[in-house]
C-alpha cells in the first residue's frame, strides 16, 4: 500500500510529464544571440535604429561597430 507522501510523488510526476517542453523557443533564441558577423567574426547584437527613415526598426548590428558596419535586417518572428 502507497503512502500519502508516495503517492503525491507519482502525481508530481504525472503531472510534470503533461507540461509541454518550453525549451524550444529559448534554443532558438540562443541561437539568434550566437550571430557573427561574416566580415571581421565579432558577435552580432540586436539595435534600435534612432534615425532616418527606418527609425524603429529593429536590426543586426556588428559589435565593432564603427571599426565595422556590417548590419542585416532583424527577421521578426510572429
Amino acid at each position: 500500500m502507497e503512502s500519502a507522501i508516495q503517492k503525491q510523488i507519482k502525481e508530481d510526476k504525472e503531472e510534470h510529464q503533461m507540461i509541454p517542453n518550453t525549451n524550444t523557443a529559448l534554443d532558438e533564441q540562443t541561437k539568434e544571440v550566437e550571430k557573427v558577423c561574416p566580415r571581421c567574426g565579432k558577435p552580432m547584437v540586436q539595435r534600435v535604429a534612432k534615425r532616418g527613415t527606418r527609425s524603429g526598426e529593429h536590426f543586426w548590428g556588428c559589435s565593432n561597430f564603427p571599426k565595422c558596419r556590417y548590419m542585416e535586417k532583424q527577421h521578426v518572428v510572429e
